[in-house]
């Protein structure tokens, strides 16, 4: 049995993500147990240098976490063959530079999302990572989730909701053309009164094993709010009457 090293060049973790997520309950946890345990008995043991701007700050996270490498030089970490994975968490503006840079320099690349600020860069990397070879990927955990499932559905009740205000305060003024300051509002005041707290405490409930601190009384409110949402994909607008 033995044990691999494996070189990380971790980027932008003296943040909150970078450095609660990516940095201490990962990379920091899998060494503090020892490494990860492969098929065949060997392991796999984490080696990052942690890279960043502020000198003080990326020292006294690496020091606090039982790292012996840092710096504020990503030229010459990139240079370092025995490092063979890039990490990003710092800005999403530089994250498009940053990972071309990592791409060409051989390193495999892996990042919190999103990848770049529009379609047109974000595309460009992908097909600059599948050209060079180099393994990728990006911090994708809700995609798939059920947490993820249930803000979509309330997102498309939240329009639901919304588009029937709207049109039934427009009934109110009379006015179906919704041209009026005093309608507009009014609408307004209903729509993100009503949407935005029906919406919020729906997905409060729904994850509530995330937050323990949901009063019970706040649950029972919220469960029978999750029953009538569930309905409303299915309900028209209502109309403005005549």
């Amino acid at each position: 049995m033995s044990t691999q090293r494996l070189g990380i060049i971790m980027h932008g973790v003296t943040g909150r993500m970078g450095m609660n997520q990516h940095l201490i309950r990962s990379i920091v946890a899998i060494r503090n147990q020892g490494g990860v345990t492969l098929s065949n008995g060997d392991k796999v043991m984490p080696n990052p240098i942690l890279i960043g701007r502020n000198a003080e700050k990326i020292e006294a996270l690496a020091k606090a976490n039982g790292i012996s490498r840092f710096g504020t030089d990503l030229d010459k970490a990139l240079a370092n063959k025995d490092d063979t994975v890039f990490f990003d968490a710092g800005t999403t503006q530089m994250r498009p530079t940053l990972l071309a840079k990592a791409i060409q320099a051989g390193k495999h690349v892996y990042c919190e999302k999103p990848i770049a600020t529009n379609l047109n860069e974000a595309v460009e990397i992908a097909r600059l990572a599948e050209k060079s070879g180099v393994k990728h990927g990006a911090v994708q955990d809700s995609t798939c989730s059920e947490k993820q499932a249930s803000l979509e559905r309330c997102s498309v009740c939240a329009l639901s909701l919304a588009t029937g205000c709207l049109k039934a305060t427009c009934s109110l003024f009379n006015d179906p053309a919704g041209t009026t300051a005093k309608k507009t509002a009014a609408a307004l005041f209903w729509t993100w009164s009503v949407t935005g707290a029906m919406c919020w405490i729906t997905c409060l409930v729904k994850f509530n094993r995330y937050l323990a601190w949901v009063p019970r009384t706040f649950q029972h409110v919220g469960m029978k709010l999750i029953k009538l949402m569930n309905a409303l994909p299915t309900m028209q607008p209502m109309p403005p009457s005549n």
